[in-house]
């Protein structure tokens, strides 16, 4: 007999539903067994017909003939997740459980579901004779309208990690490896965080055009649900190497597609999302790894904005601003330019807001730190040899600095030399200690009064000097540089006279 607060009609029929069962399932295994082709018939009214788990739920309690219980385990989880994470045009079933047991299991109208957990096979959601579309409201549960039947459907095997994912959002995962990137922790994950945290993770990798929350659009039917969630599994239940494959896959997606206007990378979507989400304390493990894998592969740059991440994380980070590293090292725009010219220094260039930043890669800059504080201007280096700016140009032209970095256009506009090199050159002429023997000239007097009778005198006389034809006598303290050297009178005529006669 009907009660008069049931939605449903009694029919013939009318077995109670089982703890475990999907509501649309149940009400489709109703209709099947009484001979209907849609489960509409079962309405009283011409009320719109729902697909909602939830709202049929609740319709199902209001029918007491159907001897459901708000207190089941399956209620209390359809009551807890929003309505985005639900199947609503399709039905997914496993014909090994058709077959067996007659009836759809409760998860498997959830879009994560794509494994039969107890049968340990992909679940359907089409006849692979027809390839007809099996929906919600009008599915026989007994055979297809080509008359295959659905528990013959042939089904393939799943792999682990996927049956490992499914037994975990159903709360019976138990990991077998002590892998800190395994989620070993089910007992203090909640059923809808534990559907949270895997639709968060199946929008990634197959879906260009991100969603802000709920599942992929990938996940609507099982042609393509079936490998954006083999992605969910490897990344979470393959430990550190499943992991460490979904960050490469979305750094590359990141790297490769443009970014939307106004909008941010995939990858920093991705860990901004799951550091503000999950902040319990077993997805450490995750985030210590989000932050390894960004010290490591990542070119953007950090800073004290990224409060998320470890201040170690911040400081590590190879890849820093332009203007940072000027700061930090104490160095001039103009001389990281043009390291960077030279290809000493990495760098790439990122627009943000229309405007273009420079970052270099901090390793490089660290590595030839000391080389590029050790870099001084022409005026400083003929300081240090104690020439003056004609001297100095002649002796530069003449090629005998292994290192000398020209003027720039749009950087440094003085010749730039270093400073090791400017001193060991002197100082390879600059040793003696000899007193005074005899009549002495200055090097400025050997250039005043022979420069020009010497086709050019100061690296020819120098040179002189490095071939041992000539000698420095002694070094006047009064002087700097080249300028303090003292040449015996007798001993440079010499010289001299042998050099004109060749």
């Amino acid at each position: 007999m009907n009660n008069n607060n049931d939605v449903f009609v009694k029919p013939l029929l009318y077995p109670p539903i089982k703890s475990d069962e999907s509501p649309v399932g149940y009400l489709l295994r109703i209709a099947t067994i009484n001979g209907y082709d849609s489960f509409r018939w079962l309405y009283k009214s011409d009320k719109r017909v729902t697909t909602s788990p939830f709202k049929l739920y609740e319709e199902i309690l209001e029918t007491k003939w159907m001897k459901a219980s708000k207190d089941s385990r399956s209620f209390k989880e359809i009551k807890s997740v929003s309505t985005g994470v639900n199947l609503t045009k399709r039905i997914r079933f496993c014909p090994l459980c058709l077959e067996e047991d007659k009836y759809i299991r409760d998860y498997f109208h959830y879009r994560v579901t794509v494994v039969c957990s107890k049968h340990q096979v992909w679940l359907h959601d089409t006849c692979p004779c027809c390839n007809r579309e099996l929906t919600q409201t009008g599915t026989d549960l007994e055979k297809c309208k080509c008359g295959q039947l659905l528990c013959d459907i042939k089904t393939e095997n799943a792999p682990l990690e996927s049956i490992e994912l499914q037994r975990f959002i159903e709360g019976e995962y138990v990991a077998s490896q002590k892998d800190k990137l395994i989620l070993n922790d089910k007992n203090s994950m909640t059923f809808d965080k534990r559907i949270e945290l895997v639709s968060f993770f199946s929008r990634w990798l197959k879906d260009r055009e991100m969603i802000t929350f709920g599942a992929s659009r990938s996940l609507a039917e099982m042609k393509t649900a079936r490998n954006c969630m083999l992605d969910v599994a490897e990344a979470l239940f393959t430990g550190q190497y499943g992991f460490h494959n979904f960050l490469s896959r979305l750094n590359i997606v990141s790297n490769n597609f443009k970014t939307t206007k106004g909008k941010l990378s995939v990858f920093t979507r991705f860990y901004r999302g799951f550091y503000k989400n999950f902040t319990e304390s077993y997805f450490d493990p995750f985030k210590n790894y989000i932050e390894l894998f960004i010290n490591s592969y990542w070119n953007n740059s950090l800073s004290g904005r990224n409060k998320q991440f470890n201040s170690d994380t911040i400081n590590k980070h190879p890849w820093i601003p332009l203007r940072r590293a000027c700061i930090e090292y104490d160095l001039p725009k103009s001389l990281i330019k043009r390291a960077i010219s030279n290809n000493l220094i990495k760098y790439r260039e990122v627009t943000k807001a229309k405007r273009v930043y420079t970052l270099i890669y901090q390793p490089d800059l660290v590595d030839r730190l000391g080389r590029l504080k050790s870099l001084i201007t022409s005026k400083d280096a003929r300081i240090i040899l104690g020439l003056t700016k004609l001297q100095f140009t002649q002796l530069r032209e003449s090629g005998c600095f292994k290192f000398c970095i020209p003027p720039e256009s749009n950087g440094s506009h003085t010749w730039q030399f270093f400073r090791d090199e400017i001193m060991s050159y002197r100082d390879k002429f600059i040793q003696s200690k000899n007193q005074v023997a005899g009549n002495t000239w200055t090097f400025q007097q050997l250039l005043q009064f022979f420069g020009g009778r010497i086709e050019q005198p100061l690296p020819t006389i120098l040179n002189a000097v490095e071939k041992q034809e000539l000698k420095i006598a002694a070094i006047n303290d009064c002087e700097q540089g080249l300028s303090s050297a003292l040449f015996n009178r007798k001993e440079f005529l010499n010289w001299y006279e042998t050099l004109r006669d060749n």
